[in-house]
């Protein structure tokens, strides 16, 4: 990565990189899995996930229209 910044890169993106690494990741995941391990030492958090995801922002959006559903049910 220094290499790109000295011929004057700010900006590198490696999108087959990212791809790969998740894929070998869910490929021994589920290597482990078919032998009957679990995979437990290669998760991250469940509350990290669900940051990363974004399942707080969705619930704070579904809670904003929760109101709106009842309504139209009656």
């Amino acid at each position: 990565m220094g290499r790109l910044h000295e011929l004057g890169f700010n900006l590198a993106i490696f999108p087959l990189t990212l791809l790969s690494a998740a894929m070998r990741a869910i490929s021994e995941s589920l290597a482990a899995m078919k032998m009957e391990r679990h995979p437990a030492d290669r998760l991250m958090g469940f509350d990290d996930l669900k940051r990363i995801v974004g399942f707080d922002a969705y619930y704070e959006a579904e809670s904003r229209y929760d109101g709106a559903r009842k309504d139209a049910a009656e």
